[in-house]
């Protein structure tokens, strides 16, 4: 995966980073934070391989008099950035010496007296040794024979490990011969966290999902079951805790823990994919693994709210549950006046606190499905004016990164400010970062995470609504599903891995948050055939519901299914605008 670092981000987790710091927790990004080091005092020598029998000890030669010896040669099929580093290298080879080497992908026939250097994993024994040696967070550059093998997993470490290459060719050659120093092999740690976990076998992953906040996750393809029975028991020889485990419907989710990180492992037996999610321990809590004591103040009751609307009243979604303690989830909260509506969730948080007898707001848990503005704006804005007078015990959100490229820009940038704020608004707020199958529990209620975007991986990313958290909300039998904005493609993944099981009964739920406001993408008629709802929760105003049923709008063939052939026309509450409440009981 390539890197695209922007400036704008990096800047905000920059600010983020020192915060966390202060606090006396901080994050880790490869080759910026903890676990980065200088080359001059990270790097260790390591015990080169085979040398060319015809020289002795000393500087290696890769080119001189005009002419190269080594030819570079990387993989065809990049999987995480060798064709870039690659090209960083045959790049910085010509400024030195003049002229570019030969290179080119392993499709080239595999001469063993050939000189060569590999960038990157290659099916050739060198290539394979030298990967086999290091970590998912390291990086090794090793002489084996006629070859040399700049070996990572990662596409920032292996730039890196091409940087660290480069300098040491700068340091002693001229424009008449091109050097290696006589020690320029080394290996290196970069980010301890993912060299700590144990590596899938033989089998190379690609990684996806590298997040700014020091997540990464690593999908094996095409594996069976018992591949992920066979990496719990290497990840617990690796010294790593187990903390939690539980399956939902046929997927089978794992979570352990040590010092450093936090691993979260999913198998979708539908899809034959093991995912492993690395989250630094410094950037997320961990859910509690039971339920605890608690006095019961009044009943579980669910509100849906008015926000303030754009002009065709697709006004983002502000949904509330007062739990039986006299707690709050919250999910989302609009919107397109944050102020406004920030003041308006806050009155309503109050008076349900006022009502069973509560003088102060305690939220348990504010979602954020997604980070686009008529879902998660009023966050911004509801902390700095309300923090000091509430407690927020969790944020639950699931960041994106510029790694997944242009379709996240903007939900990555917001994400940051909201991590941000977050510290510097509510210091004791605990900060989870969501993955798929872990359970959350609120009072009598019980929170399982349907979907992440990682779950869905491997895809190529291209609608930021894809990163809404899907969420399964059940008490006393009674089940609520929210989905933010979640479109077509995380749909067909839910349905794939959660609908065949005995007869989609697991999705089968009384409430449904209507998908990205009924609009297209959203909801499938797969989906809601699975769904079967008793309800929904529609957050939209009235002049776009009322043109469900013309083509002008782009959603109402898949809403005319759900509302009419699925009988719904008249179980349906919807958001409306501003100053609109509706509150029903839960369980």
């Amino acid at each position: 995966m390539t890197c695209l670092k922007k400036r704008t981000v990096a800047l905000l987790m920059a600010i983020l980073i020192l915060c966390v710091a202060c606090l006396g927790s901080c994050g880790e990004r490869a080759g910026v934070d903890e676990g980065h080091t200088d080359d001059s005092t990270a790097e260790s020598a390591t015990t080169p391989g085979e040398t060319l029998p015809s020289e002795e000890a000393g500087p290696v030669v890769l080119a001189e008099n005009g002419e190269y010896r080594y030819r570079v040669v990387y993989p065809r099929k990049q999987k995480n950035g060798e064709q870039e580093a690659a090209a960083s290298l045959v790049s910085a080879m010509r400024v030195i010496f003049g002229s570019e080497p030969k290179n080119g992908t392993d499709v080239m026939k595999y001469e063993k007296d050939t000189l060569e250097i590999y960038v990157g994993l290659l099916g050739y024994e060198e290539s394979q040794a030298a990967h086999e040696a290091i970590g998912y967070g390291d990086y090794s550059i090793t002489q084996n024979g006629n070859k040399i093998v700049i070996a990572a997993y990662e596409s920032n470490i292996l730039q890196l490990a091409v940087n660290s290459f480069i300098a040491d060719m700068k340091a002693g050659s001229t424009a008449d011969v091109l050097l290696l120093p006589t020690d320029f092999t080394k290996t290196k740690t970069v980010v301890p966290m993912l060299s700590a976990v144990p590596k899938l076998g033989t089998d190379i992953p690609k990684l996806y999902c590298v997040a700014d906040s020091s997540s990464y996750t690593y999908v094996l393809e095409n594996c069976k079951e018992s591949r992920f029975d066979d990496y719990k028991t290497a990840i617990a020889g690796k010294g790593f805790t187990a903390y939690a485990s539980q399956t939902l419907a046929d997927n089978s989710f794992a979570t352990y823990h040590n010092d450093l990180c936090v691993v979260n492992l999913s198998y979708f037996p539908a899809k034959k994919t093991l995912h492993v999610a690395i989250d630094s321990k410094k950037y997320t809590a961990m859910p509690e693994t039971s339920a605890t004591a608690f006095d019961s103040v009044g009943d579980t009751e669910l509100t849906l709210l008015g926000v303030s609307g754009s002009g065709n009243d697709e006004n983002g979604l502000s949904m509330f549950m007062r739990l039986a303690d006299g707690r709050f989830l919250i999910w989302d909260g609009g919107g397109t006046e944050p102020e406004r509506d920030a003041e308006n969730l806050y009155n309503q948080l109050k008076a349900s606190a006022e009502e069973v007898g509560l003088d102060k707001v305690v939220i348990a848990a504010w979602m954020l499905t997604h980070s686009h503005g008529d879902h998660a704006n009023t966050y911004l804005s509801f902390l700095p004016k309300y923090g000091a007078q509430v407690e927020l015990q969790k944020l639950i959100i699931s960041p994106t990164t510029y790694e997944y490229g242009a379709a996240a820009r903007d939900g990555a940038q917001f994400e940051a400010n909201v991590m941000t704020q977050t510290i510097f608004k509510s210091k004791n707020t605990s900060i989870i970062i969501a993955r798929t199958g872990q359970r959350f529990y609120f009072a009598d209620v019980t929170v399982d995470i349907l979907y992440t975007l990682d779950a869905l991986m491997p895809m190529d990313f291209t609608d930021y609504n894809l990163a809404s958290i899907v969420s399964r909300v059940e008490r006393n039998g009674k089940i609520l599903i929210t989905t933010g904005d979640c479109a077509t493609a995380g749909w067909n993944f839910i349905c794939d891995v959660y609908g065949e099981y005995e007869n989609g009964t697991y999705l089968d739920c009384d409430y449904l948050q209507i998908p990205h406001h009924g609009a297209v993408p959203g909801g499938t008629v797969e989906a809601y055939n699975l769904l079967k709802p008793d309800y929904l929760l529609w957050p939209a105003g009235p002049s776009v519901f009322e043109t469900i049923t013309g083509s002008g709008y782009k959603g109402y063939e898949i809403n005319l299914h759900v509302l009419d052939e699925m009988g719904l026309r008249d179980h349906t509450y919807l958001a409306d605008l501003f100053g609109t409440v509706t509150t029903l009981t839960f369980g």
